[in-house]
């Protein structure tokens, strides 16, 4: 087989996944039947969110009482709605002018967008307005007895299994919740022995142990009749019976309601934002861990939430942000761990970007609280990298390296340059040399006796937030492995009293308001704090200790450091990702100009050897 053959099969089969995500996202479907043409053959194609299954190629072009295709849209002419994919849990609401049940859910849909709300709930109405897209099929479900109204999707993901979908949705049905805008999660949750819960039925313990800054469930369900099994369709189709594994696999179409409706965290408007998210998903964590004994298992960007609030200050009302921590469908219940006959499954590890060092090289290794408060730094990192000042002058490469994987001995294992910044408690630019990734501001000092004034870049409160963090995690690592002696030690710099800014004899506001401006500076200490604790004989208690520990540096940054007001840069990532498709666009451009030049004149072009481009951004 040729590389090219190869590599048009590859497309073909892309295309296709991409086809079918597209309309599984749009449309309310179990599954699709397809009929992939390809020249004088044809291939009959059964998609759904875990598998395809397709036929071999087969001649179209026959006889029609030979023909295969024939025969098969006879048969599903012969099928129900539901036998041809079709979700009939779903009620699909017309949006053209009707008549009864779908005119009536249209006008009410379309009243409760236009009616304006006072403070921070009219966000979700809002969000609810933009999603009545015309181009977009609405419908009808129900959850637990309940009715709601959606229409198109907030989020959703083109990636197969799960292929989650999250609506801003309307409750329909009479009761307290008649006409309040929820967030409806409709997903294909994984089944494997009991292993993994409801995300429900977590969120309710969670609630029931008044876990705060997490979702508060409405309902939750399970559609019964929508199941995804590839074994047991495999062995449908080769006659054979499903072998008594433990790792057969099934998914279950399942839709869970809560009350929040929120921002994703990389809307935030500044800094202070973005750290008061992380205090209270920090918050979050640590609860659900001492109270309920539940891990949460898939951190990432995508499952920190900012939910608007009305909040009161100094000068009046306005909207504030706390942070939520989303999406327990892989919560852990760690007091299971213990009982006879549990077996820890190395694949369900998270999100593998945000991966602590520990258990991306000890998979065997169950997943601890400190790993997930490692995945919380690199998260933090991730999101910085983006959105604020640093001292990377090649932000893509360093997202490249730190994010990434290397391959030793055909066993994936942490980025070196990872597993580097955790063992040294810094965070190194790259792998070779001492260049640390700084996070930055910028202020601004009038000369003494003259009006010019002077802009500078000093240390950020969240690089110092970040010592101090890599600084506790720095001791998980220490016993494993010596510390590099050519690597400096990081030393605590004297607080100058030109480096405080604002400084003011009233009180911080509140930690919660995070709407409002710290009328205090003080500067943190980088030394490692909280040492004894987190070196206690009880592991229980180190985990504890630590959360304690990164908890109370960054409340203590939030409400005594000063935090700019307008720091949020664009996505720094996408800039320099545009930058250097434009510079290789010029180059191309530049080399085709020189070959026509070389066509009329033989002699070389120098603007050819010497191609100019523009300067990237730091």
């Amino acid at each position: 087989m040729s590389k090219a053959f190869a590599r048009a099969q590859d497309e073909n089969r892309a295309y296709v996944s991409i086809f079918v995500s597209r309309v599984l996202a749009r449309q309310q479907h179990t599954h699709l039947f397809l009929v992939v043409v390809c020249g004088a053959s044809a291939r009959i194609v059964r998609a759904d969110r875990e598998a395809f299954f397709v036929t071999h190629p087969f001649t179209y072009k026959t006889s029609p009482t030979q023909s295969i295709l024939r025969e098969f849209f006879r048969r599903f002419t012969e099928m129900d709605r539901a036998e041809r994919g079709i979700d009939t849990t779903a009620k699909l609401l017309r949006c053209k002018r009707g008549t009864g049940y779908t005119s009536e859910r249209i006008s009410f849909m379309r009243q409760m967008a236009n009616s304006k709300l006072d403070g921070a709930s009219d966000h979700a109405r809002m969000c609810f307005e933009e999603s009545l897209d015309d181009d977009w099929p609405w419908y009808s479900v129900t959850v637990q007895g309940l009715e709601f109204l959606i229409a198109k999707p907030a989020a959703y993901s083109d990636k197969p299994s799960r292929a989650s979908r999250g609506y801003i949705a309307l409750c329909y049905s009479m009761g307290p919740l008649h006409g309040t805008f929820v967030w409806l999660k409709d997903t294909w949750r994984r089944i494997l022995d009991d292993e993994y819960e409801q995300e429900g039925a977590v969120l309710s313990d969670l609630n029931r142990h008044r876990v705060e800054y997490v979702p508060t469930l409405v309902c939750h369900a399970d559609v019964s009749s929508h199941r995804l099994d590839v074994k047991g369709t495999l062995a449908r189709l080769c006659k054979q019976g499903p072998k008594p594994a433990r790792s057969r696999i099934e998914r279950v179409h399942y839709r869970v309601v809560t009350q929040e409706v929120g921002l994703p965290v990389d809307e935030f408007r500044n800094s202070r934002d973005l750290a008061v998210v992380f205090r209270d998903c920090l918050e979050a964590h640590r609860s659900a861990y001492k109270r309920a004994k539940i891990l949460h298992r898939d951190l990432s960007e995508g499952n920190l939430l900012m939910v608007p609030y009305d909040a009161y200050f100094e000068d009046g009302a306005g909207i504030a942000y706390r942070g939520m921590l989303i999406d327990w469908e892989y919560g852990e219940r760690v007091s299971r761990r213990s009982a006879p006959g549990f077996v820890y499954r190395v694949d369900r590890r998270g999100t593998w970007d945000f991966l602590s060092v520990k258990a991306l090289n000890r998979p065997e290794d169950p997943v601890m609280p400190a790993d997930e408060f490692e995945a919380f730094l690199h998260i933090f990192t991730s999101l910085g990298l983006s959105y604020l000042r640093h001292s990377c002058k090649n932000p893509v490469q360093f997202d490249k390296e730190y994010f990434g994987t290397q391959t030793i001995d055909s066993v994936t294992r942490a980025s070196a340059l990872k597993e580097r910044c955790m063992r040294h408690g810094r965070l190194f630019v790259s792998v070779e040399g001492n260049a640390r990734l700084e996070f930055l501001k910028e202020t601004r000092k009038k000369l003494p006796r003259c009006r010019t004034v002077v802009t500078r870049l000093v240390p950020h409160p969240i690089d110092r937030v970040f010592t101090s963090w890599l600084a506790l995690i720095r001791e998980r690592y220490a016993p494993e492995k010596e510390l590099d002696a050519q690597c400096p030690q990081i030393v605590p710099r004297p607080v100058a009293p030109s480096d405080k800014e604002n400084v003011s004899p009233r009180k911080a506001p509140p930690a919660h308001r995070a709407h409002a401006s710290p009328l205090a500076c003080l500067e943190l200490n980088v030394d490692v704090p909280f040492s004894e604790s987190f070196d206690s004989d009880d592991d229980e208690d180190s985990e504890v200790a630590l959360h304690d520990a990164m908890i109370e540096i960054l409340s203590d940054a939030i409400e005594h450091s000063f935090w700019p007001p307008l720091d949020k840069t664009l996505d720094q990532l996408e800039v320099q990702e545009e930058e250097l498709e434009n510079d290789k666009l010029e180059e191309r451009l530049e080399v085709r100009q020189c070959l026509s030049d070389d066509e009329d004149d033989s002699s070389p072009s120098t603007d050819c050897d010497r191609p100019n481009k523009r300067r990237r951004i730091g």
